[in-house]
């Protein structure tokens, strides 16, 4: 219980220019004369002395400031839990609100004021309390001081309006013992300039699994009988893991509480999650029941590429197709499944790992707009506030990206990290503090600031409902849809560049990618021979597409386990074309043919393209027919062949697509090349005609040439007297030394 005391003289707003100006000279809203000395006390009536230490005894914790926005004519009331952590008890324990009432003119005056330590001024009494029972060591007490208006004392001049630093201070006799400080934020004037904030949720579940599904036996009606989707992999989530996810508890339910009742805010959302949320179990169904049916429509949704893939491995591994198949997914989801028409231009950078590449990737595709992490593409002028939206140029071209405001975010996400021991209300006073520098900062033309938490943030509830209230009731903002943001302009804020390169270990390796993008080649090649490709690639890019998921980024080893289930489960789905296996053959022809069996297990027909590779040049293959083989049929398919010298080959008979990608088993036979002698007897008898051909006229040529040699000869004879001796027919040869008479051939005039 707390006992009013009397209030505080304050500050009239209509004091002399004399008594205002000598104000803004001794009290500036700067580090160095906020800070007291150790043990010194504060100057006005009942203020405690601070501690000799940073270190305080109680704990303030500042439960309501009320009202959040305070106008001229208001009483202040500000009520918190204090507890004593000290091992003595607190005698004397009293309470009192301090203000400073000069208004920062920058945010990191006001990160100033909160990082100031405990035992640092804290601003001017306004009005105080004194507790009715002391504090022992671990007892709390609440407490309430009302600031009457007339206390207040700040200036209200229409462009007097901002924030002012706020504490709460608990004292013991003339000592702080704790303190816990916060802001005021005071309005003297309704019509005053606005910033727009967005506010972007992903939503997104556990990781993507692969599941393989087989046939039932009983549903064969033969050995050859193999449907389509036999041993075909199909994508799933941890439905225990859905289930917690959606329970009450959960982080997906708590993103769904957090949104209700807030239009504004706009969801990117992995299809994928809604999918299994719709077959899963009553958590997620009820989840999924009221997400599309209450909260997605009349906001802004946009539909992640499928199984949220890890834009920084894909393109790392030089595979934006792989993300582009994901976008297809997603654009292929039905809208029964969002509840509404989706957006499917935005991408979402992962956590770590993202670059100027990953920027390239999404410019690759064509997506509109990238939303990166708010530690990247930092203003290089802290002084004033960049807006949210800004491009950079990629070697793809320029590429606009989304910035969330790295204090906005983390007030809404931990607040904690911004403020240590911070509030609910701390919280909502600070984000409004926040918000109007901004957006006094330059009112003429005040900024479009977005508010992005990380795809794991778990909500707090009232924390961040608080947040989200505050943003859509300060005069000074205006809640604006992401859409609207999208189609700003680029503010042109200077900012540090991309990293060039950023791979970090919870990436998917570039091997492992590769591998993914390879099956799915592969599958898609297989598919390309079949009348019905699309029945032979059900549920082939889901499966690959899985392991992508930045969600395995926390479990590697089940991730690369992923991985070889997907590109195995996908191998073995590319089967069903076969040859059936060939004897090994005696070719004794110089042209002969070779007959093939051709099979189709498929469910589909399928055009495929014969093809015999000898590996010697002595066996050649005259031609690769093309066959279309029906569902559950073969074909016999003749294969011409041509023998140029005798030897032993082996052969390769396969089946390829059109453009010669392989798509049945290897069968091998053995061909002994010998041809026949009827064609080699061919070419010999040939060889020996064109011989004797040569001989006959050279030997017809020889015999001219000797009838006119002997009778040249015999004339000769006759003219000299020297006749050869001729035998008689019957008689014995002529004596020596006769001579025969030889009668001339008579000439042709005598003829």
């Amino acid at each position: 219980m707390t006992r009013p005391a009397p209030a505080l003289p304050g500050r009239s707003p209509r004091r002399s220019l004399r008594a205002v100006l000598a104000t803004l000279l001794a009290l500036p809203f700067v580090v160095g004369p906020l800070v007291a000395p150790a043990g010194a006390t504060t100057s006005v009536g009942s203020s405690a002395t601070a501690t000799g230490t940073d270190t305080m005894p109680v704990t303030v914790q500042i439960s309501e400031v009320s009202p959040a926005v305070l106008r001229p004519g208001q009483d202040l009331v500000v009520r918190a839990t204090v507890r004593n952590d000290g091992d003595t008890t607190i005698e004397h324990p009293r309470a009192t609100v301090l203000l400073n009432r000069f208004r920062p003119s920058t945010r990191a005056e006001l990160q100033a004021w909160t990082d100031l330590a405990p035992t640092a001024a804290a601003g001017r009494p306004t009005a105080q309390v004194t507790l009715t029972e002391p504090l022992a060591p671990g007892a709390t007490a609440p407490v309430e001081v009302t600031v009457p208006a007339a206390a207040i004392g700040l200036l209200e001049y229409a462009d007097s309006w901002g924030p002012r630093g706020l504490s709460l201070e608990i004292g013991d006799g003339g000592r702080r013992v704790g303190l816990q400080r916060t802001f005021l934020l005071w309005l003297t004037a309704e019509d005053v300039a606005q910033t727009r904030v967005s506010v972007l949720f992903p939503v997104v579940g556990p990781a993507t699994s692969v599941t393989t599904t087989t046939e039932d036996e009983s549903t064969a009606t033969s050995d050859e009988d193999v449907p389509v989707d036999a041993d075909a992999t199909a994508p799933t989530v941890d439905e225990s893991a859905l289930e917690s996810l959606t329970s009450p508890e959960g982080r997906l339910a708590d993103l769904l509480a957090v949104t209700r009742g807030h239009p504004s805010v706009a969801w990117a959302v992995d299809p994928a999650l809604l999918e299994e949320a719709e077959a899963g179990g009553p958590h997620a169904r009820t989840w999924f029941d009221e997400v599309t049916t209450r909260t997605l429509p009349g906001r802004d949704v946009f539909a992640l590429p499928w199984s949220d893939p890890d834009l920084a491995a894909a393109a790392h591994a030089g595979h934006a197709d792989l993300v582009g198949v994901a976008r297809d997914l997603s654009a292929a989801t039905p809208d029964d499944t969002f509840g509404v028409t989706p957006r499917t231009d935005l991408l979402w950078a992962p956590p770590t790992g993202t670059d100027s590449s990953t920027a390239a990737l999404a410019a690759t595709l064509g997506v509109g707009t990238l939303v990166v992490g708010s530690d990247l593409l930092v203003p290089t002028d802290l002084r004033v506030t960049a807006g949210s939206r800004t491009s950079v140029d990629t070697s793809a071209g320029t590429q606009d990206v989304l910035v969330p405001d790295a204090t906005l975010d983390a007030l809404l996400t931990d607040p904690t990290s911004v403020e240590p021991g911070a509030t609910t209300a701390t919280t909502v006073q600070r984000v409004l503090a926040e918000t109007a520098v901004a957006t006094r900062e330059d009112a003429a033309n005040v900024q479009h600031l977005l508010l992005a938490p990380a795809r794991d943030w778990d909500p707090d509830v009232p924390t961040a409902t608080a947040v989200l209230d505050a943003l859509e009731s300060a005069p000074w903002l205006q809640a604006t849809p992401v859409s609207t943001l999208i189609g700003s302009s680029d503010t042109g804020a200077d900012r540090s560049p991309l990293p060039t390169t950023a791979r970090t270990e919870q990436e998917l390796s570039a091997a492992e990618v590769n591998a993914l993008a390879t099956a799915r080649a592969d599958a898609q090649a297989f598919a390309s021979v079949s009348d019905d490709p699309t029945s032979l690639l059900t549920g082939v890019d889901e499966s690959l597409v899985a392991p992508l998921a930045v969600a395995w980024r926390d479990d590697p080893a089940g991730r690369a386990a992923l991985v070889q289930q997907a590109v195995a489960g996908t191998q073995e789905r590319l089967a069903g074309l076969s040859i059936a296996p060939l004897s090994n053959t005696n070719v004794v022809s110089t042209h002969s043919d070779v007959r093939v069996v051709v099979r189709n297990d498929l469910a589909t027909a399928a055009t495929v393209t014969v093809e015999l590779r000898p590996a010697k040049a002595c066996l050649t293959a005259d031609d690769s027919p093309t066959v279309t083989v029906a569902a559950g049929a073969q074909e016999t398919v003749p294969v011409a062949l041509t023998a140029t010298a005798n030897c032993e080959v082996r052969v390769d008979a396969l089946l390829t697509t059109a453009t010669g990608h392989v798509v049945s088993p290897t069968v091998e036979f053995t061909a002994r090349v010998s041809p026949t002698i009827e064609g080699v007897g061919t070419v010999v008898v040939g060889i020996l005609l064109a011989v004797g051909l040569v001989l006959g006229i050279v030997r017809t040529v020889r015999r001219g040439q000797s009838a006119r040699r002997g009778a040249r000869t015999e004339a000769e004879a006759i003219a000299t007297g020297e006749v050869a001796s001729v035998g008689v027919l019957g008689g014995g040869a002529p004596a020596t030394g006769t001579t025969a008479a030889v009668r001339p051939a008579p000439t042709e005039e005598k003829r």
